[in-house]
């Protein structure tokens, strides 16, 4: 018996679109990041960066686990390409 939970393909599918979303908000927040000069705002942007980056890992680590994973070999950005807010 294996103990691999799998996933149903709609499950897959909707932590695939959260997945796509947690990528969009990383980027739009060291986009703006960048512009913004307010440093209350530019804090509230890092720490909404830095919960994205680890809710990526989370979903990447549930769709890897599952039936529906991409292999390794085809993710284009590895986690030491993950560019922090400064």
């Amino acid at each position: 018996m294996s103990t691999k939970k799998t996933l149903a393909p709609h499950e897959a599918f909707e932590l695939h679109e959260l997945l796509t979303f947690k990528n969009v908000c990383a980027t739009k927040a060291v986009t703006m990041s960048k512009l913004v000069k307010d440093d209350e705002l530019k804090t509230l942007m890092e720490r909404d960066f830095n919960s994205s980056v680890e809710q990526i890992k989370e979903l990447q680590s549930l769709l890897q686990n599952s039936d529906y994973a991409v292999p390794e070999n085809t993710i284009k950005k590895s986690e030491s390409e993950i560019t922090p807010i400064h």
